[in-house]
């Protein structure tokens, strides 16, 4: 079903994990038969990802057909996993099944399996071919003599991954992109009483598992060895180059209800003009059947030797202030691990590098309302592509949209951010402030506190420019009147998508 399946390339894809939407295929696809007793088929497919590779079978495509009674007995003692084949038009069954007054339930999955019994075995890792297989299930219930067409409308058994790369206007390197896999990630637990260290890989994906031909349920296989890969063979330019990876949805339930947390994470490894470049990705706890989840990624090195610069981003379930899904770097500009407050900044100063206390360098006596992408944003200046300030409605969206809470990661104080829409976090680190070369960290009265900048001037006293304001003492969060343009203060990096 070659529109079905999942093609690495260069499709522009929406972003962001999408729900459950519209169906696609409704009508003239009926098997012509003779008889009016026997069972004929309609299929739709459930378009839940938003705008995907296709929502309709080709010629040629094989579903596996299983038709019971209400109670789960084979309907007519030969009626399980037939082989239904697509025409172009209507569906044909490779043997008949003659319906009864009594209801029927017909339950339908692709790819056909022909050693298919309760379930079929999914393996997602092709050596040498860049297609995956979207595998599919669904059902119809109340069939019978009286109402002789099964309309089955078809559910995606798998989530789905896309990597949307782009190569930064500052990238030294070609950008031919010869391979991508997708990796379970590492944790480390200490061993009681020895006090051990010891490191593993995760669980939270695996290549292999085995899915219900009648529900679409998947048990996975873990094996910490196992990974997704795919082959790309493209080369990365200043437009999005999306890369994409059908993954076993996780975070089941046991028997009690309880979530079950995959552990570890998951990386993207990329191999950039021969060269492999590992990105952890932000942590999804449970990744859903029929979703989408976009990761952006600029490569931006600094020479081909150097992996350190690609960056990372995370969507928090809310737009920008263009309409479009807004994504947050998980470091600040200046920084190399989330923890780290990287660089102070002044005011409209696209060099980074400005310590001057004179307000007319930041960037003149008479700035503009807003810098954000502007040419004197210095997100865009250093990271180039898409990448700028936020603004003060961008950061009092994040403080809407999310569980606020003050934390401490890796020892560093800060406040994180859990997205009540996604469940996705983003942390950012308490920082100090500069005037001119002086470096301090401060208090909001006797609470550690610290400010990062907006792109947004301070309309009443433009001398400022607003800050998004943050305190340890009851979790305090606002936007405060902001500090004078040129202080120092560190900036959160945004990406909106093309």
């Amino acid at each position: 079903m070659k529109s079905i399946k999942t093609i690495i390339g260069v499709t522009l894809l929406m972003l962001g994990a999408i729900g459950f939407a519209s169906c696609s295929q409704e009508d003239d696809d009926v098997v012509i038969q003779e008889k009016g007793n026997l069972l004929k088929i309609r299929t739709s497919v459930a378009d839940s990802r938003g705008v995907i590779t296709g929502t309709t079978f080709q010629q040629g495509d094989e579903i596996g057909i299983c038709v019971t009674t209400v109670d789960g007995h084979d309907y007519t003692g030969n009626s399980q996993n037939i082989r239904a084949t697509y025409t172009g038009s209507d569906w044909r069954l490779e043997r008949d099944v003659e319906l009864r007054e009594d209801e029927a339930i017909v339950y339908a999955y692709y790819p056909y399996d022909a050693h298919a019994t309760d379930s079929i075995d999914i393996n997602l890792a092709p050596a040498t071919t860049p297609e995956q297989t979207d595998y599919l299930y669904g059902n119809c219930q109340g069939v019978s003599l009286n109402n002789s067409t099964a309309n089955i409308r078809f559910n995606h058994a798998l989530a789905r991954i896309t990597l949307a790369v782009t190569k930064g206007v500052n990238d030294v390197g070609e950008g031919v992109v010869s391979a991508a896999k997708i990796v379970n990630g590492y944790y480390t637990f200490r061993v009681h009483p020895t006090g051990e260290l010891v490191r593993l890989q995760g669980n939270s994906i695996s290549i292999k598992g085995k899915m219900s031909v009648k529900t679409g349920e998947i048990v996975k296989i873990n094996n910490p060895e196992d990974y997704i890969s795919s082959f790309a063979n493209l080369v990365i330019d200043e437009s999005v180059q999306n890369i994409e990876f059908m993954i076993i949805p996780n975070g089941k339930k046991n028997a009690e209800g309880s979530l079950l947390i995959p552990l570890g994470g998951i990386c993207a490894i990329l191999t950039i003009d021969g060269k492999d470049y590992e990105i952890s990705l932000p942590n999804v706890l449970r990744y859903e059947a029929g979703q989408q989840y976009t990761y952006p990624i600029t490569v931006n090195r600094t020479s081909v030797s150097d992996p350190s610069v690609i960056r990372e981003a995370v969507y928090m379930g809310f737009n920008g202030d263009d309409g479009k899904p807004l994504y947050w770097s998980v470091c600040n500009l200046g920084a190399s691990t989330p923890e780290d407050y990287g660089g102070l900044y002044g005011w409209g100063d696209p060099t980074g590098e400005n310590t001057s206390t004179n307000l007319n360098d930041y960037p003149s006596a008479n700035p503009p309302a807003d810098i954000s992408g502007t040419e004197y944003d210095v997100v865009r200046a250093m990271w180039g592509n898409e990448w700028r300030m936020p603004s003060q409605r961008e950061f009092r969206n994040l403080m809407n949209s999310c569980i606020c809470e003050w934390a401490t990661q890796k020892g560093i104080s800060g406040f994180l951010f859990t997205s009540k829409s996604n469940g996705n976090k983003l942390f950012l680190p308490r920082t100090p402030e500069r005037v001119g070369t002086e470096v301090e960290w401060y208090d909001l009265g006797s609470s550690p506190a610290c400010d990062y900048w907006t792109s947004t001037l301070n309309a009443k006293t433009p001398e400022r420019a607003l800050c998004f304001l943050f305190a340890q003492d009851d979790d305090f969060l606002a936007i405060s009147t902001g500090g004078y343009r040129y202080e120092g203060h560190p900036i959160r990096p945004v990406y909106s998508q093309p």
